[in-house]
């Protein structure tokens, strides 16, 4: 089966941000990208957490809960926003989040194998999902870490009234103020740029 992941947002490689970014802004209006069971497939296809192949085989065997696996899917997704709007906004995260969050952790969605190849033995993470929720483990994982590990200060939400995307900043001073500058970065720019040109002929 071939899965729609062109709609979603390019990979950032962190979980948690591309699953709370499939909600986007278009001709002005939010639009939710998570609208039926196959899309919450697809959207895990785009991001890596499950190739086509593995996705086909796992919605088939979800047919007679799909439309519940679709809700708690969509209803963790906007839990997730929650927390980023809450970390941008300073407040502390919710209990009931939480809660959702450690639902799924307890999902298993792989297991770690020992591979002696080339004389160094070395321990690699294998994926294997078992039930189409624990396709959600590892974003409740990478929301864990996020929690743990990150800077709350870091959790920003682009700056441009057209956008409702949110992102870590990484950058070295904290000053980045766009979800990309290929996209919002470069249209403020140039409204910025056409609103200072505009000012000097008054």
């Amino acid at each position: 089966m071939r899965f729609n992941t062109e709609k979603f947002i390019k990979p950032s490689g962190e979980l948690f941000f591309d699953l709370v970014n499939t909600v986007v802004i278009k001709e002005g209006k939010e639009v939710d990208l998570l609208k039926s069971t196959e899309d919450v497939f697809a959207w895990a296809v785009s991001a890596g957490v499950i190739d086509e192949a593995g996705a086909s085989k796992l919605m088939r065997y979800t047919k007679s809960d799909a439309v519940e696996f679709f809700k708690r899917a969509r209803r963790f997704r906007n839990a997730l926003r929650g927390v980023a709007v809450d970390l941008v906004g300073g407040k502390p995260i919710s209990a009931g989040t939480v809660v959702q969050i450690n639902k799924y952790l307890k999902l298993p969605f792989g297991f770690h194998q020992l591979n002696i190849e080339g004389g160094d033995p070395d321990l690699s993470f294998e994926s294997s999902f078992a039930t189409p929720e624990s396709l959600l483990a590892p974003v409740a994982a990478d929301a864990a870490r996020l929690l743990m590990e990150g800077d709350p200060s870091k959790v920003k939400q682009c700056e441009s009234g057209q956008c409702v995307l949110f992102f870590y900043d990484s950058t070295k001073n904290h000053s980045r103020r766009w979800c990309s500058m290929e996209s919002c970065g470069n249209r403020e720019k140039v409204k910025a740029f056409y609103k200072r040109k505009k000012k000097s002929r008054k």
